[in-house]
This record gives structure tokens, C-alpha cells and sequence, in this order.
């Protein structure tokens, strides 16, 4: 399907943020069927050769006003998640443990075993908002930390404000990183 995809194209518009080191790219396929086999062609290659061939000409756009927000909780003490799966183990572990518990001995100077910090949670949460004024997006992860004496903790939450199926990155014009991306499945419903 991913050739059929290649065949029936797509277009991609580059929308440079003021001072042109950021800017959101969407990518819509011509067939409005075809945006899943257009993401699996979204390789770190087929990106870099795709934001190459890209060239600054005047363009009519017309781009839907949406909003998106999504949370993660990426890691947990009490049952393993994202993080731990991918191998960050020993940070969620009570640090009265002597041979696995968390070591992070750089943030806390406690020497009592149940003084010293260990991670409880991990949440990340990302938000983007396009409108007529322009684009605004934020992400941010918080790591919420406690010391086993089952101190309460305070956890910091952060809040933020802010014609077809399309995907859209918010990337590094410098370094080529993408900072963000999501899929939008029916602009009409905004």
C-alpha cells in the first residue's frame, strides 16, 4: 500500500515560526485513504530528502483551525510503565533498597536510606493549538519524586492554554529534529 501511496502523492507545505529556526510542516496525501501508508513511508530518510526538496514560493494556504492535547504517564512506582519497559528500572525503586533502590545521591545530600529520593511518576503532557493567529504548542514532563518516609509529595502539573487527514511536525530547522508531531483525522470536526 505504501507504493500505491507513493504513486497517488501527497503534498507538503513548510510554515517557517519568526527567526525561521522552527516551523510546522503538514503533510497531506492527495488521497485522503492514503494517510496511513503516507506515515509508514515517514522514515528519518525519506523526511530528510522530502524537507530538502522543499523550495520558498508564494502559496495560498488554507489550513483548518485545530487543537490537540494528549497526557502520558510514563512511569510509575506502584506499577511499571513506558519507562520502566525501556529499561529505567532502578530510578522507580525505593532507595532502602541497599542493592537496587535509586542512587541520586547529586539532588539529595540525605544519608538515612529513608531520606533519599526515588521517582514515583513520570507524566508528560503535550498540547498544540493552530488558529488564524498562527500556531501555539508546548510539551512538558514532570517527574515527581519522594522520599520513602511516605512523605507527601507535591506534584507539579502543568497546565497550558493555547479538508482532509493530515500530519503535522513542529521541527528544528538547525539540527533537523522533529519536536513534535500529530495527526489530524477529521479537520472538519474542530
Amino acid at each position: 500500500m505504501a507504493t500505491d501511496a507513493g504513486k497517488r502523492g501527497f503534498g507538503m507545505i513548510e510554515l517557517p515560526y519568526k527567526g525561521k529556526e522552527l516551523s510546522m510542516v503538514v503533510i497531506a496525501p492527495n488521497d485522503p485513504t492514503d494517510l496511513d501508508a503516507i506515515e509508514k513511508l515517514m522514515s528519518r530518510e525519506n523526511l530528510a530528502r522530502w524537507f530538502n526538496q522543499l523550495k520558498p514560493r508564494p502559496v495560498h494556504v488554507y489550513l483548518p483551525k485545530f487543537k490537540a492535547e494528549t497526557d502520558y504517564e510514563l512511569g510509575d512506582a506502584e506499577k511499571p510503565k513506558t519507562l520502566q519497559k525501556m529499561g529505567m528500572v532502578r530510578a522507580f525503586v525505593d532507595p532502602s533498597d541497599p542493592v537496587n533502590g535509586a542512587v541520586f545521591d547529586g539532588m539529595s545530600q540525605a544519608t538515612n536510606p529513608m531520606n533519599k529520593l526515588y521517582i514515583t511518576k513520570v507524566l508528560h503532557k503535550a498540547f498544540i493549538d493552530v488558529n488564524e493567529k498562527g500556531t501555539e504548542a508546548a510539551a512538558a514532563t514532570a517527574v515527581v519524586m519522594a522520599i520513602p518516609a511516605k512523605a507527601k509529595p507535591t506534584p507539579f502539573i502543568p497546565t497550558f492554554k493555547a479538508d482532509r487527514p493530515f500530519v503535522y511536525l513542529i521541527r528544528d530547522r538547525v539540527t533537523g529534529s522533529i519536536l513534535f508531531m500529530g495527526r489530524m483525522m477529521d479537520p472538519t470536526a474542530q
